[in-house]
């Protein structure tokens, strides 16, 4: 399933669980990003100057998620391609995260999954 325009929130293929996997801290480095913990969502901002929105995708797992993208422009300061793999300290909402991309920010709002809930006993 895919909404708003790159944000993959289907059961993960084999090359992108390995990739997801496999990610090292080296790697992420090449992407400025800061996770904002709130209550109820996780919100990334990840900054990825040079990239058209139509470049870039994110995968969303159930603890995690990894964006890529590709710069439009190739320089040389600038990766190949840009990757990010952010994990969660709690499951999130798949099927809500939400991400927006402008001014070569992007931003992806993750909701968390809901607590346990009390139930009435009949």
């Amino acid at each position: 399933m895919c909404f708003h325009g790159h944000v993959l929130v289907f059961s993960l293929g084999p090359h992108i669980i390995r990739e997801f996997l496999e990610l090292d801290e080296a790697v992420k480095s090449n992407v400025r990003y800061y996770v904002e913990d709130k209550p109820e969502e996780y919100i990334i901002y990840a900054e990825l100057p040079g990239v058209r929105k139509d470049s870039i995708e994110v995968y969303v797992a159930p603890h995690g998620l990894l964006v890529k993208a590709k710069p439009s422009t190739k320089l040389p300061w600038m990766p190949e391609v840009y990757r990010l793999k952010v994990k969660f300290g709690s499951e999130v909402d798949r099927e809500g995260t939400k991400a927006k991309y402008k001014d070569g920010i992007l931003i992806i709002n993750v909701p968390k999954k809901s607590k346990a809930v009390k139930i009435q006993v009949e």
